[in-house]
Order: C-alpha cells, then sequence, then structure tokens
C-alpha cells in the first residue's frame, strides 16, 4: 500500500506510469490542474488503477487534513482506522478484489457472473456440432462453422447465455463491478439507507471507474468502427415515496450522482435526469419468487415529466413540454441500480424507457446475483 507522502504525479506522460495507490492521477489529468485533457485510453488506465486501490480518488486536501483532527478517518464499510485519504481498510478491499474477481467473465448481455467463459465454450462446441453435420455439404458447412469460430463474442452479444438467450430483455447490456454475496450484499443493503450515503458515494465511484476501465460495452452498442456509442443519459431506479421516507434517502440516486461525477471526465456533456416515477407501492423483492417479481413490477413505473428537474441543461429547455418521452427519443440511456439479482425490476425500468423512444438502454449496477 502506497504511503500518503508520495511525491506528487507531474502532470504529462510520466502520468501514465504513476503508482496504483497514487490519489492525485486521475484528479491531475482530468483538467483539474489546468494544462490538458486525458485521453480515453489514459482515462482507462488510471480507471484500472482506481479499482486496484482503496483511497479516494483525490489527495486529501489541508481541510481534509484538519478535519481529521475531530473526526478521525475510518473505513466505509467496518468502520475500522485508517490512513488520511483512504476509504477502505486492507481487510475489506481484499474481501471486494476476491468478489471483482468473479466479474471478470460475465454474460454480456444480461452480466451473469462465470457466464462468460461457459457461453465462448459453448458457442464453439455448436460450431463443431454444426461442422460435422454438414460435412457432407461441403462448402456450406465449412462456412458456417468459420463464422460460428470466427465471431464468438458477437454471438455472446446477439444471443446471450445459456440463461437468458430464451428471455426477452428491453436492456441492452448489464455491467457490474461484484458479485452479490458476502460484505458486498451488507455493503449493498447498508448503502440503501440515509446514513450511509458515504458508503453509497464510494461504491458508485468504483462502478463509475469500472465503466471508465472497460469501454467494450460502448463498441458492443455501436456497429461502427472505431465509434463510441457514449451514454447521453444517465437515470436510476426510483423508490416510492413512502419508502424513501423509511430509508431516508441513498440508494440507485446516491449511486447514480457518484457514476456522473465520475463519467463526466470523459463525457462532460452526459446529463443526469430523474427519467421515472412509480406509480403505486410495491413489495419488496427479495421476500418474492421469480415469477412474482416480474408480477410485482409490473407497470410499478411511468415516464415523469421533469417540470423542476434542475439537472436538465438550458438548451432542453424546449423539451420539457414533452416530458420524459422528447428527452430519451434516440438516446443512449445508462441506468444505475444498486443490485440486480432477477433483473425483473430493471427489465421493466427499460421497456419504460424504451417505449418512450429511448435508443438504447444499458444498465450499470453495483453487484451482481449469481
Amino acid at each position: 500500500m502506497a504511503s500518503t507522502a508520495e511525491p506528487e504525479t507531474v502532470i504529462g506522460p510520466l502520468a501514465l506510469d504513476a503508482p496504483v495507490g497514487n490519489p492525485t492521477s486521475l484528479d491531475t489529468l482530468s483538467g483539474q490542474g489546468g494544462e490538458r485533457s486525458p485521453g480515453p485510453s489514459e482515462l482507462a488506465h488510471l480507471a484500472r488503477q482506481r479499482l486496484d486501490s482503496p483511497r479516494f480518488d483525490h489527495s486529501p486536501s489541508w481541510r481534509r487534513h484538519c478535519m481529521t483532527l475531530f473526526w478521525p478517518p475510518t473505513c466505509r464499510l467496518c468502520d475500522h482506522s485508517v490512513m488520511v485519504g483512504m476509504e477502505l481498510c486492507d481487510s475489506c478491499f481484499r474481501q471486494l478484489e476476491i468478489s471483482r474477481c468473479h466479474t471478470s467473465q460475465v454474460c454480456s448481455r444480461c452480466g451473469l457472473p462465470g457466464a462468460g467463459a461457459s457461453l465462448a465454450g459453448a458457442s464453439l462446441a455448436g460450431a463443431s456440432l454444426a461442422g460435422a453435420s454438414l460435412a457432407g455439404a461441403s462448402l456450406a458447412g465449412a462456412s458456417l462453422a468459420g463464422a460460428s469460430l470466427a465471431s464468438p463474442v458477437a454471438d455472446s452479444a446477439a444471443s446471450g447465455c445459456l440463461e437468458c438467450r430464451d428471455q426477452t430483455l428491453h436492456y441492452d447490456r448489464c455491467l457490474s463491478v461484484w458479485r452479490y454475496d458476502g460484505l458486498v450484499r451488507q455493503a449493498i443493503v447498508a448503502a440503501k439507507f440515509g446514513q450511509a450515503v458515504p458508503l453509497a458515494e464510494t461504491l458508485g465511484k468504483r462502478l463509475g471507474w469500472r465503466l471508465l476501465a472497460d469501454d467494450t460495452w460502448l463498441r458492443q452498442s455501436c456497429p461502427v468502427a472505431d465509434t463510441d456509442a457514449a451514454p447521453d443519459l444517465i437515470g436510476w431506479v426510483p423508490s416510492h415515496f413512502s419508502r424513501r421516507m423509511t430509508r431516508g434517502g441513498g440508494g440507485a440516486q446516491a449511486l447514480a450522482r457518484a457514476v456522473h461525477s465520475v463519467l463526466t471526465r470523459r463525457w462532460p456533456d452526459l446529463c443526469r435526469v430523474n427519467l421515472l416515477r412509480t406509480t403505486r407501492v410495491v413489495k419488496k423483492q427479495a421476500w418474492l419468487s421469480e415469477t412474482e417479481r416480474a408480477q410485482n413490477v409490473r407497470g410499478a413505473f411511468a415516464p415523469r415529466r421533469p417540470w423542476l428537474n434542475r439537472s436538465i441543461p438550458s438548451s432542453w429547455l424546449r423539451h420539457r413540454l414533452g416530458g420524459t418521452a422528447a428527452i430519451v427519443a434516440g438516446k443512449h440511456v445508462l441506468v444505475v441500480d444498486d443490485v440486480m439479482t432477477t433483473g425483473a425490476t430493471l427489465n421493466e425500468v427499460a421497456g419504460v424507457l424504451k417505449r418512450a423512444g429511448a435508443a438504447q438502454v444499458t444498465v450499470a449496477v453495483a453487484a451482481r446475483a449469481a
């Protein structure tokens, strides 16, 4: 673990070789140093550094050092004492890293952990069977097998894994940081409440760094080579007013706010908008079966008219009379939530956005259940 006495990183190409624990490199390259803005590859490299470090994404200022005299820094998860500039202790960070390893192979469609490797094997096995069965047909069988073997990734994006291949999903892809178990489960549940907003911000920032570190989801969403299908809007899964009163805030909205603060380093025009509203109170999904979950959220969300939404740029003022339908029409919407288990809630939300005119819906969650 790097100490807090490390020298400040010099702005320039050497910043890419900065130590993993350096807390200043990302902010320095992001234009806060006032010299230059980073490119996508530099941001991806530095976002990977942030994911591999338990530090904040900024260097502790003198105000923060003064605050530690009255409020000593503690781990956001277990409340054990940590050094200035740290947000996680070594024990919690190691557990999160173990959980993050399980999301290295995921389905590009539903985000199921561990589905990437099995899906590739299934694609190759299918190609072998197709080639064997069509061997007598000579050229047709050879070309079909060659196409399947040449593009297993394209087949993965098109058909999904064995779990979601036969499902109707309204969102185009799902990305996550951790697997939903152990310490991650405890952190997700705690981040739903208002007194744990700092924890929700920590989870949200790491989700934002995950999106910056791996931009394959951008290439999958755009058929044109060497072109980014950058998100135009970022929203979140809304909660009913009664549930917000009970929990005191936090949750998906706090996550979306943290993700937005990270993604604007690469896309300054990315707009965070409250796109949806709840139409009724729903039961807790954790108490229901998979079929009951889909029925529980059916029709529970609807587009909202953002009359008083100050996050909408003034250039969009003429679209306010049209409500959410005019805002999301033809746009790539990024929906943020804390956890996905069966995906019933996020599928319903994505369906509402698609019916409102959204061209693409990408789902980003802090944790994904296996």
